[in-house]
C-alpha cells in the first residue's frame, strides 16, 4: 500500500506559524517524484525460457510447407504431404522493441504524474488542511471609535476609542480542530485510494495490451497459414487431387482468419487507448511496450487476503476517520451552549471637564432557549450513519472479494491444465492429424479442424492469462479500480 501523501497550497502568509514542519508540503508536483512498488518494476521484461523457444522453432520447422508448391499453384503437386501450413505456439512470443523500452514501472510513474484524478484528490486534501487551520484560529479583536454626549452644552462631548475581544471558552477551538483533523486524515486516505485505483487500472490495461498483442500475432500467423492452405488447395484442385468442397472450406477458413485478425487488432487498439488514457499520455509508442505475461500460479489463501484487506484498505481507513470525526463533532456540539465571553474596554476624553474617562463592558449569551439541541442531534445521527457505513464497507469488501477470488482460482486451474495437458495434447493431436493427412489417412477437412482447434486452444489460453492477471491485480489493489472516476 502506498504511503499517505499530504499536499498543502495554503495562501495565508501566517500558515507556517500554525503548521508543524513535517506537515508542510509542496503542492501537486510530488506526484512526478513518487516511486512505485518495486515488485511491479521487477516483473516486467522477463524472457521466455529457451526450451519453449526451441520447441516452437522445431514445430514451425517440422510443419513448414513446400514454398515451390504454394507459390506455383498451377503446377501439379506431387502429393498431399507437401501441403502443410505453418503453425505456432502462444506460450512463446517475443516482442520487437523499437528504441527505448516502455515498462510497467514507466507507465505507473507517468500515471502518477499526469492522471487528473490525483490532482483532484490532492486538492481535496488541501481543502481539508485549510479547514483544519481555519477552525482553530482565534477571533480577531475589534477596534473602533466612540463618542457620547456630543453637543451637550455646546461641547464635543466625550471622544475616544475602544477595543473588543471575544474569548472562546470550553476548548471549542481545540475540539473544532480535532474534528477537522479527522476530516483531513479521511481525505488523505481518499488520496491513497485514488492512487491505488489509478495504478490498478494501469496494471490491468498493461497486461490486456500485452495479451491483445499476442492475440494479434497468433491471428496473423493463422491468416498466413490459411492463405497458404487456400493456395495449396487451389493447386490440388487444379491437379484434381481435391474437391470443390475442399476449396470452399479452405476459403471459409481464410476469411474467418481475416475476421479474427481484424477483431484482435481492434481489441489491441482499444486496450492501448484505455492504457494511455489512464496514463494521461498520448505520445507513447505501443511498439516499445515490454513485459512478461507468464503468471506465477501459486495458490492464494482467501481468508488471509480478506484479513489483510480489512486491515490495510484505504476505504476502511477513510471510513474509520469519518467515525472519529463524527464523534469529535458530537463533543464539539455539546460544548457549543457554553457561551463565549465578549469583553470591551475603552477610553474617552471629556471635552467639557477635560477629564479622561474609561469604560469596561463584559457580556455573554444566556443559553436559555437555544442550547444547540438540533446540532447535537444531527451530530449523533451522523455518528450512527458513519458507524454503519464502516460496517457496510467491510461487508462490501468481503462480498466483492468472493467473485474475484473465484476468478483467480478458476484461471489458475485453467492455466495449469492448459500448460500441463491441453496445449501439449492439442499440439500432439495436430501433429498426428498432419502426419495422417500427409500419408493420405485423413481428409483436408479433418486437417483444418485440427488446425482450428489448436488455434482456438491458444486463444483460450490467452483469455485465461488475462483473467488471472485481472484477478491478481484486483486482489493486490484491494479491489480499487476506476482510474478516471471522480474521486
Amino acid at each position: 500500500m502506498l504511503a499517505p501523501v499530504s499536499v498543502c497550497l495554503l495562501a495565508s502568509c501566517a500558515a507556517s506559524r500554525f503548521l508543524p514542519d513535517e506537515q508542510r508540503v509542496e503542492s501537486y508536483a510530488p506526484f512526478g517524484k513518487r516511486q512505485v512498488d518495486s515488485e511491479y518494476a521487477e516483473t516486467v521484461a522477463a524472457e521466455t525460457s529457451a526450451s519453449e523457444v526451441v520447441q516452437a522453432e522445431s514445430l514451425a520447422e517440422d510443419l513448414q510447407p513446400n514454398p515451390a508448391l504454394i507459390s506455383e499453384p498451377e503446377t501439379e503437386p506431387s502429393s498431399s504431404e507437401d501441403i502443410v501450413p505453418i503453425l505456432f505456439a502462444s506460450e512463446v512470443v517475443e516482442f520487437a522493441v523499437k528504441g527505448d523500452s516502455l515498462t510497467l514501472a514507466d507507465l505507473e510513474n507517468f500515471a502518477l504524474e499526469s492522471n487528473p484524478t490525483l490532482a483532484q484528490a490532492a486538492a481535496s486534501v488541501d481543502r481539508s488542511q485549510g479547514n483544519w487551520l481555519q477552525v482553530g484560529l482565534y477571533p480577531n479583536p475589534t477596534m473602533g471609535y466612540q463618542a457620547s454626549e456630543v453637543g451637550n452644552e455646546g461641547h464635543f462631548g466625550q471622544q475616544g476609542v475602544y477595543f473588543e475581544q471575544e474569548f472562546v471558552t470550553a476548548g471549542k477551538l481545540g475540539l473544532s480542530r480535532h474534528a477537522a483533523n479527522h476530516a483531513w486524515e479521511k481525505e488523505r486516505f481518499a488520496l491513497q485510494a485514488q492512487q491505488q485505483r489509478v495504478l490498478t487500472s494501469v496494471r490491468i490495461s498493461f497486461y490486456k495490451t500485452l495479451i491483445a498483442r499476442e492475440a494479434v500475432e497468433l491471428s496473423e500467423k493463422l491468416l498466413e497459414t490459411s492463405d497458404r492452405g487456400l493456395k495449396a488447395t487451389e493447386a490440388m484442385l487444379a491437379a484434381k487431387q481435391a474437391s470443390q468442397v475442399d476449396l470452399l472450406q479452405s476459403r471459409i477458413e481464410r476469411n474467418n482468419a481475416r475476421v479474427l485478425l481484424r477483431q484482435a487488432q481492434n481489441r489491441l487498439q482499444a486496450a492501448w487507448q484505455r492504457l494511455t488514457s489512464f496514463v494521461g499520455r498520448d505520445d507513447l509508442d505501443q511498439s516499445q511496450l515490454v513485459g512478461n505475461v507468464k503468471p506465477d500460479l501459486k495458490e492464494l489463501d482467501g481468508s488471509e487476503i480478506l484479513a489483510a484487506m480489512l486491515l490495510e484498505s484505504p476505504q476502511l481507513g477513510a471510513a474509520q476517520q469519518e467515525v472519529a470525526r463524527a464523534r469529535a463533532a458530537i463533543e464539539r456540539a455539546q460544548v457549543e451552549p457554553t457561551p463565549n465571553v465578549l469583553a470591551q474596554v475603552g477610553t474617552q476624553y471629556d471635552t467639557s471637564t477635560n477629564y479622561t474617562v474609561a469604560n469596561v463592558q463584559i457580556g455573554f449569551a444566556l443559553p436559555i432557549f437555544n442550547c444547540n439541541q438540533g446540532n447535537i442531534q444531527m451530530a449523533q445521527a451522523e455518528l450512527i450513519s458513519a458507524e454503519w457505513e464502516l460496517e457496510r464497507i467491510r461487508l462490501d469488501l468481503k462480498n466483492r472479494l468472493a467473485p474475484v477470488l473465484e476468478n483467480h482460482q478458476n484461471a489458475r486451474v485453467e492455466l495449469t491444465q492448459y500448460s500441463e495437458s491441453i496445449l501439449p495434447d492439442a499440439k500432439s493431436s495436430l501433429d498426428l492429424v498432419t502426419q495422417g493427412y500427409q500419408q493420405g489417412q485423413f481428409g483436408f477437412l479433418r486437417f483444418l479442424t485440427a488446425q482450428r482447434t489448436y488455434f482456438q486452444t491458444n486463444l483460450d489460453y490467452l483469455k485465461s492469462q488475462q483473467k488471472w492477471w485481472t484477478a491478481s491485480i484486483q486482489i493486490e489493489g484491494m479491489l480499487l479500480n476506476g482510474g478516471l472516476e471522480t474521486p
